[in-house]
């Protein structure tokens, strides 16, 4: 259960205990329901700390009471009494069954478009300098609700319009069905667009005025050249894909793996890369190269060898 449907699960237990109005919001009523004190200096830094190294972002300083909001339904879920226990929680968690609901819980709405968009803009130096008269594909591995598939698609789109005979596909893909069907949609909040130059956002985005003023439509050119669809990396990992492709973004989702499941991972996803071509990881992630044929050429991007 994710943090929405926990926070919804406990406005559903308590509104009528309480006498709650409906329009109460979800974090008043987890707060009502399960007050535990706040974490220590030591504690918060530890999540910051854990939180950081693990995804690689950063939770700036005075953020306590959003970790808290945050990580609250988690406590409530688990029975805990204190962020303390939830920490030693997270310590003994092997199997990193937890480390999902901490990752989810604390990066929700974080996702966002051109975020660490220096692995994009390489993956452009090497299609419009290598790839110039071909048809590049790219697969999104774990691409969420879609922003990294339609950034990737706007600088492809943008290569498409001044080299000859250019032209891309897309595939996204993820475990979360709810996710994928936001991602089809092609429906974002501004809140996603921080990092988006303002003239690709004039370029491919209309208002969704039907749907609510403050948010945008990605444009039907790159919805066109895009395709999402479910899998598990566990027991897929691309196996099932008929053809294979010229990057793979698979960012901040090897954390949430034993080393086992990591290296079954990679050489499913080795086998779906051509030749030369390029596999991302998240900046905070590392694998094991041996019996891989991949080369790290920088931080968290590797090219396979040449047949």
């Amino acid at each position: 259960m994710d943090i929405h449907s926990q926070l919804f699960a406990a406005m559903a237990r308590t509104h009528k205990a309480h006498g709650l109005d409906s329009s109460t919001e979800p974090l008043e009523v987890v707060d009502i329901v399960y007050r535990v004190p706040p974490p220590t200096d030591s504690e918060y830094n530890w999540f910051r700390e854990h939180l950081l190294s693990k995804t690689g972002i950063a939770l700036g300083d005075g953020k306590q009471l959003l970790m808290e909001g945050r990580l609250s339904p988690r406590l409530y879920a688990l029975g805990l009494t204190s962020y303390g226990a939830y920490l030693r929680h997270l310590k003994a968690d092997k199997g990193r069954s937890e480390l999902r609901h901490f990752v989810d819980a604390l990066t929700t709405n974080m996702t966002s478009f051109f975020r660490k968009d220096d692995q994009l803009h390489h993956a452009r130096e090497v299609w419009e300098k290598k790839l110039r008269s071909k048809t590049v594909f790219v697969w999104s591995a774990a691409c969420s609700s879609g922003e990294e598939v339609y950034s990737l698609a706007m600088l492809l789109e943008e290569s498409r319009g001044k080299l000859h005979n250019f032209d891309y596909r897309i595939l996204g893909t993820d475990f979360d069905t709810q996710c994928l069907a936001r991602a089809r949609r092609g429906v974002y909040e501004e809140q996603t667009m921080s990092n988006l130059p303002v003239e690709l956002r004039k370029k491919y985005f209309s208002d969704a005025v039907s749907v609510n003023p403050e948010r945008f439509c990605i444009d039907e050119s790159l919805k066109s050249r895009t395709k999402f669809r479910n899998m598990n990396l566990i027991t897929d990992g691309g196996r099932s894909l008929p053809l294979t492709f010229h990057f793979i973004y698979l960012r901040n989702v090897l954390i949430y793996f034993e080393p086992p499941t990591i290296a079954q991972i990679i050489r499913h996803i080795e086998q779906r890369l051509k030749p030369g071509g390029f596999l991302y990881l998240g900046h905070s992630e590392t694998i094991d190269l041996s019996g891989t044929s991949l080369v790290k050429t920088n931080t968290s991007c590797y090219q396979l060898g040449h047949a």
